[in-house]
């Protein structure tokens, strides 16, 4: 939740600019998370981030190609389990390439920052 917070107060800070950029969440867990879970949960956050899941195969192969880390890890004896993952942001220009990352600690203004730089120059 502390990275949704995040995209949160970022999309805030940056005003009518937010407009111009596309907010997406996208859960690793798809045996749980299906569109209706995915959509209410980050609807909580903020209206402007889109929430997205999909089957194992296209999880996987997204979380692939963008380099991020996710394993499904089971409780002790317990058919429950929990999803550890990479906790960052992933900036994309218009073109869906990889501009940057940020890490979970980063302060909302240098992604804003980031951000509007990239509206600039596309």
């Amino acid at each position: 939740p502390t990275t949704l917070i995040k995209m949160a107060d970022v999309i805030d800070r940056l005003g009518d600019d937010a407009l111009q950029v596309n907010s997406i969440f996208i859960s690793v867990d798809p045996e749980t998370d299906n569109v209706e879970v995915v959509n209410d949960y980050v609807s909580a956050f903020h209206n402007q981030i889109i929430g997205l899941t999909g089957n194992k195969e296209q999880i996987s192969n997204v979380a692939r190609d963008w380099g991020v880390y996710y394993q499904k890890e089971f409780f002790d004896g317990a058919e429950e389990y929990t999803v550890n993952h990479l906790d960052i942001i992933v900036l994309a220009n218009a073109n869906g390439e990889f501009i940057d990352f940020f890490p979970p600690k980063i302060q909302s203004a240098l992604i804003v920052e980031k951000v509007r730089n990239l509206i600039k120059s596309d």
